[in-house]
């Protein structure tokens, strides 16, 4: 009994492992590349590009107010955190982290440094999405 005991813990075990292995291999994948947002709404125009050294550098234009970041970046879990260096015009403070949203990595949200909850005051906040960029532009 005590062998069947110790041989169902153990493969309890390895489960557990390979259960573990598969949930951090299904996270979204992201190679560093250049990212891009357009809201008309707003007036809002930027990029980001992400590069394989772990820096990024932004441009930023809300209607004629242009601006620049750059810094460096890493990922956490489904999210991309950013260390800014130096930031000019709008986007001071404008940039801090994304999220993920496909499994292809193809499409990134713009998030604010803390989490914000408007459930309570019945509003909605849209979150500027980043679409991988072909290189050529929007």
């Amino acid at each position: 009994m005590k062998h069947i005991t110790a041989a169902s813990l153990a493969l309890l075990l390895v489960l557990s492992r390979v259960a573990e292995a598969q949930t951090f291999d299904q996270s979204p994948a992201f190679v560093p590349a250049k990212y891009c947002c357009k809201i008309p709404e707003t007036g809002y125009i930027g990029c980001i590009t992400f590069k394989s050294d772990g820096s990024y550098q932004a441009t930023g234009k809300f209607h004629e107010n242009e601006g620049t970041a750059r810094g460096t970046w890493k990922r956490s879990g489904n999210q991309i955190v950013l260390a800014p260096q130096e930031e000019t015009g709008p986007l001071v403070g404008y940039l801090t982290r994304f999220s993920i949203d496909d499994e292809a990595g193809k499409s990134l949200t713009g998030l604010p440094k803390v989490r914000q909850d408007f459930s309570q005051l019945g509003g909605a906040v849209v979150y500027p999405r980043y679409e991988k960029s072909d290189e050529n532009g929007i």
